[in-house]
């Protein structure tokens, strides 16, 4: 489909961008317009610049360029005020809840409250968690802490070896 649709490189591997020919920040300083901000701590302070939102990923630590007593990371964005929000206390990046929306069940028998388990991220460990239906959206809590659970990413639901559905984290 990529080469259909002449796109400009193709890579064997497609853990990431495969369409990509250089790195993805390199991508996205090409192909959309970045507005630098503030980078602020959980307290407001603003501590530097950053050079577009979109190329920061929760979690994130390398290129944040602070300087300073560091290391940062990225606790959050807030688009509205461009603003990148950053911690020195990585363990702030830890949650034992989080919501997921546009949930897909491939068997419509599920029922809720359902336990399973759960992925976040490619190659990630699985884990237990109880999913619970709140209107349009659900709600999944587990005793393990997970770090950086990113807005955007699949969460992705299991019986044993068998997906039962999933969804995208909010």
């Amino acid at each position: 489909m990529a080469k259909k649709m002449k796109l400009p490189a193709m890579k064997k591997e497609s853990q990431d961008i495969c369409f990509v020919d250089s790195d993805v920040n390199s991508f996205l300083r090409k192909n959309i317009k970045l507005e630098s901000g503030n980078i602020i701590n959980a307290e407001d302070e603003v501590l530097g610049e950053h050079k577009g939102l979109p190329l920061y990923t929760l979690g994130q630590r390398k290129g944040i360029e602070i300087g300073g007593s560091g290391p940062y990371f990225v606790l959050g964005k807030n688009v509205r005020k461009n603003e990148l929000i950053v911690t020195g206390e990585p363990e702030k990046l830890l949650t034992k809840i989080f919501w997921v929306n546009r949930v897909h069940c491939i068997n419509e028998s599920i029922k809720f409250p359902l336990r399973a388990q759960i992925q976040v991220r490619y190659r990630a460990a699985k884990f237990p968690a109880i999913i619970r239906k709140r209107k349009n959206r659900y709600i999944v809590s587990t005793n393990q802490k997970l770090r950086a659970v990113t807005p955007g990413q699949s969460a992705v639901f299991y019986r044993n070896k068998e997906v039962l559905g999933g969804g995208i984290i909010i």
